[in-house]
């Protein structure tokens, strides 16, 4: 019961990037020009459990909620709130998804932040989880040698957004996803620094690793800059050693 409590409440957490313990300041009113309607209020933030690191901290401050449902709402009530972006400007404008009221103030802030971490921890279990399904190989190793990769000059203008595809020799210490033929894979990934490309993990000699790794890949960047060949391209598909009791714990669970 606790656990799939704790699944439901992980569902909760992954739609609502904003979760803050919030106090209603004014009703009908907003904190930025020209929205302020009947479904408006001005909130004060008292504690932040969860928000995207760009906004900064907004505890404290005041902000305007588009709320779920006005009815029923006071100023000077309490509560922590669900919600999803709406306007950024001189102020933020957030669209509350749900809000509950907690029981025992101090307890409750450290309570929900255990809660949201345990979530936060979950959800990402989730993504790499998929992540793994969709690899044809899941291997740890280490990086013996690296290069660019020897293509033909383009024709025309080069693209801003160029990959610069090298490639890297990973020697396989062991393969917990696909059997290999030799203890060798070599992998393909972008050494730009662009913006479309500087999440995709870079890779150096050295480096040691779990590599889930996807084949001809088709999910990053206009089909005339893909490459053929085996990729590692979401920040999820490259792991530490440490991860790989994590990794193999979320293989059991996915073949159940």
């Amino acid at each position: 019961m606790a656990k799939a409590k704790a699944l439901q409440f992980a569902d909760t957490v992954s739609d609502a990037p904003f979760i803050f313990d919030g106090t209603i300041d004014k009703l009908n009113a907003a904190t930025m020009p020209g929205i302020a309607s009947e479904t408006t209020a001005i909130v004060k933030v008292n504690d932040v459990f969860r928000a995207p690191p760009a906004v900064g901290n907004l505890k404290g401050k005041k902000i305007t909620l588009q709320l779920a449902s006005a009815r029923g709402t006071k100023p000077g009530q309490r509560a922590t709130f669900y919600a999803t972006s709406w306007m950024y400007g001189d102020s933020l404008a957030l669209a509350e998804l749900s809000r509950e009221t907690p029981s025992r103030r101090k307890a409750a802030a450290s309570d929900m932040r255990a809660r949201v971490a345990d979530a936060e921890l979950e959800i990402e279990n989730r993504a790499l989880q998929r992540r793994m399904e969709q690899a044809q190989y899941v291997v740890t190793g280490r990086v013996t040698e690296i290069g660019p990769v020897q293509t033909e000059a383009p024709k025309g203008r080069v693209s801003e957004h160029a990959p610069d595809w090298w490639w890297a020799d990973i020697h396989v210490e062991h393969a917990d996803k696909g059997a290999l033929r030799a203890p060798t894979i070599r992998v393909l990934y972008p050494n730009s620094r662009d913006e479309l490309w500087i999440d995709a993990p870079k890779f150096h000699v050295g480096q040691h690793g779990v590599w889930l790794l996807q084949k001809d890949q088709e999910e990053k960047g206009p089909p005339e800059m893909r490459v053929a060949g085996f990729t590692a391209l979401h920040p999820l598909d490259f792991q530490q050693p440490t991860s790989l009791n994590r990794i193999r714990a979320l293989a059991k669970r996915s073949a159940k």
